[in-house]
């Protein structure tokens, strides 16, 4: 079944809560993101059918608008910077990935110069030919899905989506000892953020040339 049958059988109801997985939730968004001009628009149509199909299930209390929004906006950002892929196959949460935009697992800062590759990174970087076309595809990417005014845009939709409820978090899971920032307010981290992204992206650019 394609991405676009699987969403329409569950628009129709035809798809049975068994058979509705984590991943199809990712297959469902990214219909809806290709299908709609906006990704408000895609969101919509997404808190729809969710609600709908959570409701038709007897679980209504399963579908968390927050939660929908937030990975709606995951998959869209995915999908900004995959422009001629039919769909993404697989994504990396960005704090998996690349220190959560300068924090480490256990909350440390992380420094901003830092080349976090793996074996197969690796591998592809000894090809003078690959290096080349990361280099060019970078760059590319640097004018629109990757400038520090789209990453900061991003980091601000995803606060406004968390709401009230990075409040929440921080008040019923606060560390007792240890890096985490605890006395920094949510505004205060967001800064911490932005600025850390400045300094990487700046990173980036020269080791990049420089390889």
């Amino acid at each position: 079944m394609t991405d676009t049958e699987l969403t329409r059988a569950l628009e129709r109801g035809d798809v049975p809560n068994a058979g509705f997985h984590h991943a199809d939730h990712l297959r469902v968004a990214l219909v809806y993101l290709n299908e709609s001009p906006t990704i408000g628009d895609a969101i919509a149509r997404m808190a729809t059918t969710l609600s709908r199909f959570a409701a038709s299930v007897g679980q209504p209390q399963k579908y968390s608008q927050a939660t929908t929004e937030f990975w709606m906006h995951q998959v869209a950002a995915v999908r900004a910077v995959m422009p001629d892929a039919p769909a993404p196959r697989f994504f990396f949460a960005p704090w998996d990935y690349d220190a959560t935009f300068g924090r480490n697992w256990d909350a440390r800062r992380v420094d901003a110069t830092a080349w976090l590759s793996n074996h197969l990174f690796d591998r592809l970087h000894g090809s003078a030919d690959f290096r080349k076309k990361f280099a060019g595809r970078w760059k590319q990417l640097r004018e629109r899905e990757f400038s520090v005014a789209t990453i900061h845009r991003l980091i601000d939709d995803n606060a406004r989506t968390l709401g009230d409820a990075a409040q929440r978090n921080a008040t019923r899971w606060r560390t007792l000892d240890g890096p985490y920032p605890d006395r920094l307010t949510f505004e205060d981290d967001l800064a911490q953020m932005k600025a850390w992204v400045v300094a990487r992206v700046k990173w980036l650019d020269a080791e990049i040339d420089r390889r």
